[in-house]
């Protein structure tokens, strides 16, 4: 919400602030969240933030790896080393604008202003 990540109780319907921060995407990870508000956060209790990397349009994760885009570039994060990797158009991806990217356990695919492009991501990184 404009007022931050919110959990709910559905037993006894009690609400409590986990952050006040503006998150435009938030997913799910073992008993973390992960949050974009421009920048990559992990938020695991209230007021328990932790900084992952910047310059994050829109990601999605698949095991131990966040897939993030920005712009004209993709980069692939592997939370357990953080060693990175980035992708654009000279790798593949078409078009000069990244919309969204998602992933699977095999593969990941990029939706561009000049159509989707997909990788067997499987075959260069190992995910667990």
């Amino acid at each position: 919400t404009d007022v931050g990540l919110l959990q709910l109780n559905w037993e006894d319907g009690e609400t409590k602030t986990l952050s006040k921060k503006d998150y435009e995407q938030i997913r799910l990870k073992g008993g973390s969240i992960l949050g974009s508000d421009g920048t990559l956060w992990s938020i695991s209790d209230v007021d328990n933030e932790q900084y992952i990397t910047s310059n994050v349009q829109n990601f999605d994760i698949c095991g131990s790896y966040v897939w993030s885009s920005y712009h004209n570039k993709v980069t692939l994060l592997n939370t357990e080393t953080a060693q990175t990797w980035q992708y654009d158009s000279e790798d593949g991806i078409p078009g000069n604008k990244i919309y969204d990217v998602n992933c699977d356990d095999e593969w990941v695919w990029f939706l561009t202003n000049k159509g989707v492009a997909f990788f067997n991501w499987s075959r260069y990184h190992k995910n667990n």
